[in-house]
This record gives structure tokens, sequence and C-alpha cells, in this order.
């Protein structure tokens, strides 16, 4: 469940930035040489720091002990809730707690598609609860699972790196633009954007924990990566002029998503080119404020989500407007795929007898997003302009060596959905890319198969122990004495509920 909830890990802090993460331990520190102790310092030479995308090595970090959390048992009077983060014991080594997301719930049917679950009631007498619908997370646990993938305030102090100068994400497109230690200026004028560089920084599910090293070599080059478009733009806007306005856009599955700050109102929306009609421009209008937008000479925290097929817009904290569309998974990979319309029938009906393996867990197919932030009219300034992403739930293929080798992991394919019976659960962990979760079970142990349940993947309610609660013991600081390192001292900054 890393980063949510941590193992042994280790975590490195950038001298550029100040910005800390987390690294799932090197299970050697060289090749043939054993597990690190706790507190041994191992030398990490990682590809980039996942913020400044800059050169990293340091050979200091300590390994450190994992979070120790309190769980809150099930019982007849408190049951298992969707998001919950679970404590379990695993089908196919019962002796063991697992720690993992609960996605899908008894009597449904569930299907991953583009990193977002999907479900049915295939029995319910309503017929809405039949058809496919997207599952969206609650505000709480929407919070938890966002990653930053860059943030104004980590601009490296040293803006100079090996005689070379250090380059923001973001793109002026015109000289109205003034770009400076995080601070992004648009001195006025008819038109200019600065637009996210996804050539350098690409928008991706990649997470930095997986940055690890196995028998001398990176996991990076093992564990792929997904383009993703379930995003969060937010920065510090400071309108200058009552002329000033602002949208904040994200392009993604063929869309352009939309908040728009004018001067007498707010609007989230979205367009596209319909190519089937000269490529006129169709919009779809999802919310509408009519008030100032933003106030004149005072700064305002903003963030514009495009979320689980929704579309939230964030003022101080505060939710303003939000929107939804409803896309069923025919329509989700028709626009989130290059795949051809043919095999995009083909899955969506489940007719999947001449397709091989899981085409879907190909990342190529994915079209990429990109972000914009666009500024008319009179001029204003933007402060820590961020953008952070969602969970990405990877379709994938049983790996080799393992039993179902080559056919699509549970609930990656139409041909494989996860279908739950009256008192099972479907799990996933957070940290999708590397996570052995509901996905993945290959093997149910004999004992569970003879007391409990032999359904691959899927968690029956008696495995259940309960939902994890609070971290009421982080991962504790190193202190060091001399040579010698000695990790009790608690980091009450991360004391904290789960969610």
């Amino acid at each position: 469940m890393a980063p949510t909830l941590m193992g042994q890990h280790m975590r490195p802090r950038s001298p550029h930035s100040g910005f800390d993460w987390s690294i799932n331990p090197y299970a050697e520190q060289i090749p043939g040489t054993r597990m690190l102790r706790f507190g041994a310092p191992p030398t990490l030479n990682l590809a980039r720091e996942p913020v400044t995308n800059l050169p990293y090595s340091e050979a200091s970090p300590a390994l450190r002990a994992g979070d120790r959390i309190g769980i809150l048992k099930y019982n007849p009077l408190y049951h298992p809730r969707r998001f919950d983060v679970v404590v379990v014991k695993w089908p196919s080594s019962p002796r063991e707690n697992y720690i993992k997301r609960l996605v899908g719930m008894p009597g449904e049917q569930l299907w991953l598609i583009d990193g977002d679950a999907f479900v049915r009631t295939p029995d319910s007498p309503d017929e809405a609860q039949r058809a496919w619908r997207i599952l969206r997370k609650p505000a709480r646990v929407q919070e938890t699972l966002w990653w930053p993938l860059f943030s104004g305030e980590f601009t490296p102090l040293d803006e100079s790196h090996d005689g070379r100068p250090w380059r923001a994400p973001w793109r002026p497109d015109k000289d109205l633009w003034t770009l400076e230690r995080g601070r992004y200026r648009f001195a006025g004028g008819p038109y200019g954007e600065l637009a996210w560089d996804s050539e350098r920084w690409p928008i991706t599910d990649w997470q930095p924990y997986n940055d690890y090293q196995q028998d001398g070599r990176s996991m990076t080059e093992f564990i792929p990566r997904f383009p993703i478009s379930d995003l969060r733009v937010r920065a510090s806007v400071l309108p200058e002029t009552a002329e000033s306005e602002v949208y904040f856009e994200i392009s993604a599955r063929g869309q352009h998503f939309l908040a728009s700050f004018e001067p007498s109102r707010l609007r989230l929306m979205y367009y596209h080119r319909d190519p089937a009609n000269a490529g006129r421009i169709r919009t779809t209008e999802v919310a509408v404020l009519n008030s100032r937008a933003l106030p004149v000479g005072k700064v305002s925290e903003i963030a514009f989500c495009h979320v689980d097929q929704s579309l939230q817009l964030w003022i101080d904290g505060r939710l303003v407007l939000e929107g939804e569309y409803n896309w069923n998974p025919a329509e989700r990979l028709r626009w989130s795929t290059n795949l051809p319309a043919a095999v995009v029938d083909a899955l969506a009906a489940g007719d999947t007898a001449d397709i091989r393996g899981n085409p879907l867990a190909e990342p190529s197919i994915y079209t990429g997003p990109g972000v914009k932030l666009i500024c008319q009219a009179g001029p204003s300034t933007f402060w820590r302009v961020g953008l952070d992403r969602d969970v990405y739930y990877q379709p994938r293929e049983y790996p080799p060596g393992t039993r179902l080798a080559g056919r699509p992991a549970l609930a990656t394919h139409p041909a494989a959905p996860a279908t739950m019976g009256p008192d099972e659960f479907f799990l996933l962990g957070d940290n999708s890319a590397n996570s052995a979760d509901s996905r993945l079970v290959d093997a149910v142990d004999p004992w569970v198969q003879a007391t409990v349940d032999s359904n691959l993947g899927l968690i029956h309610r008696k495995m259940m122990t309960g939902r994890a609660v609070v971290v009421f013991w982080p991962a504790a600081h190193p202190l060091r004495l001399g040579a010698s390192r000695f990790s009790f001292i608690p980091d009450f900054g991360r004391m904290r509920f789960i969610w």
C-alpha cells in the first residue's frame, strides 16, 4: 500500500528542493550481499528526483522500519465499506497480513479500464445498477491518493546544475510570460498560455517508490508506465485587474476540459472537434456560477480536478463547482485509446475469442494528456503552480512462471471480469504498478480452499480482519550517535488517520 502506508523503506531528501519521498528498500546493496540491516547506509543512484527531474545520488539514507497502525476489527455491527483500507489474511499465504484498499463489493462485477474502476450489479432489480458505471472516490480518499508530479514551491534553490540551467516543466508560448523561482506572471495581452512540457516531463503513473534496485538492476526497467488523465492542476492566482481572465485546461481522452475564470462567471466545460461534422467544435457546459470569479488584487488558492469522469473546482479549500460525464466502458475505450473501432466494439461486447493476450495492458495504446494555464486581457500572477495525478489501476497479464502466465489479470479484460459472490470482495493496492493484489492472485492455499473459498483473487469476508484507522507510530527518524544509528524517534508529523 505504499506510499499510503509504509513497510520497510528509505526516505531520501533532495538537496536541491527539500522534497522528501519514500523508496522501496534495495533487496541488495551490491549483487551477492545480504539484505540491508536497519540503519545501514545504502547508496542511492536514482535516475531522477521526482519533482525536479534532476539526477540524484546519495549515500546516507537509512533503512527505516514501517508504519505502525491501529485497526478497527469488523464485527456483526461494523461491516466493510468501499474504499476502506483493510487488513486481510491473503488467500495464497493466510499466515501473512496484507493491507489493501477495498474496491469491489459483494454481488458486483468489476472491470478496470484506463486506470479507473467500473462496476455493475448483474442481479439487481434496478436497471441502472445492472449497467456499467464508474466508481468515484470520496473527497477524503481522493485527497490521500493525489501524488505530486511537480509543485512550484520545490523549484531548486540553485537553478543551475552541472553548468546547465534548470528548466521548469511549464513552457510559455510567448514573451508575455515571466518565469522566475516558482513565480509565473502574465503581463497582459490578447492571449497567452503556459503549457506542460510533456516531452521532458511525461505525465504517467510512475511511482518513485518503485525506483529501487533488485539484483543490481533498476526496477524502472521492468515496471510499465501508463499515460494518466486523472489530474489536478493547482495554483495560487492573483488577478491584477478586473479584466484579467484565467483558464485551467486539461486535455485528455480526446476532450479539452476547462475551468474558466471570467470577470462575471465561473464555468466548467469540455469540448472536442467532431470529425464527423467537418471538425466543428462541440462544447458541453457542465456547471456555471454567475458571480465574480476571483477577487482582484487578492491571491486565491485554485485547484481544478479531472478525476473519475468528473470535473471539480476548488477555491480556497472549498468545492465551488462540480459536474460529471458518465461514459460507459465502450465510450471510455473509444476516447482513451487508439485501438481500431472493431477491437473496441469487440472488447466492450465481451466478444474476445479472436483477441490474444491482453491488448489493454499495452501502455502505447493510450493517448497522453496535456495541461495548460491560459490567460487573456489583464495581467495575472501565479505561485505554487503544481500538477498532481490520481492512482491508476494498471491492466496486466499474469507474469511468466505463474500458473496463468500470459492470461489477462483479473478484472483487467472483459473476458476476465471480477465477479464477487455474496461474501466476496475485490482489493487493490495504491501502488498498482508493483502491487500483489486481487488482480494477480493465481493460487489459493489448500487450507483456504478447504475451509473458506477457492475463487482466485476474491477475498472472502472470513479473511477480512478489519479497517486500518490510524498510523499511531510512523516510521521512526534515525538517531546518529557517532558511527551508529538508532531508529526510535517517532516522526510525529506523519501521525494521521487513514483514508
